[in-house]
């Protein structure tokens, strides 16, 4: 059984509390589901490399929260088993960025996601892209007690 949408939602704003790393880094939940999601984050001196561009792990960290949070949202653990991050043009200083993940297809234990990072609003334009796979393994997350 699926939780409600609104449990759903405050699970997955539960998910992204109990990640010490995404609150270090700003990240925040815009909206999420089944198997998608839409988070942001809005680049201060924290996330800068050596030439004030945003560092590519901030990018990546950006990704891939999008991504976990869509793939966790089903109440079972889905962890990361591979992703290929392209980042195509850089994101500044006070710039926001929005990452959106969508499943691409799942089967049994295994699913597929695929994330546009995108610069200044959440149709913005691209800047980054992520396709990653997940294993989801035959126990709960903090979701998997839900109503």
């Amino acid at each position: 059984m699926q939780p409600n949408s609104y449990a759903l939602a405050n699970g997955l704003e539960a998910l992204m509390e109990r990640s010490g790393y995404v609150q270090h880094l700003g990240i925040r939940l815009r909206e999420g589901g089944l198997g998608h999601a839409v988070v942001a984050l809005t680049v201060d001196e924290r996330h800068l490399n050596f030439i004030d561009s945003t560092h590519g792990g901030a990018i990546f960290s950006l990704a891939d929260t999008a991504l976990g949070i869509a793939a966790n949202a089903y109440g079972q653990i889905a962890t990361l088993v591979e992703s290929q991050v392209r980042i195509m043009q850089a994101a500044k200083l006070g710039q926001m960025l929005y990452a959106h993940a969508e499943e691409v297809k799942r089967i049994g234990k295994v699913g597929c996601y695929k994330v546009a990072v995108r610069r200044d609003r959440p149709d913005g334009a691209i800047i980054a892209t992520m396709q990653g796979t997940v294993y989801f393994l035959d126990k709960p997350n903090a979701l998997g007690a839900l109503p």
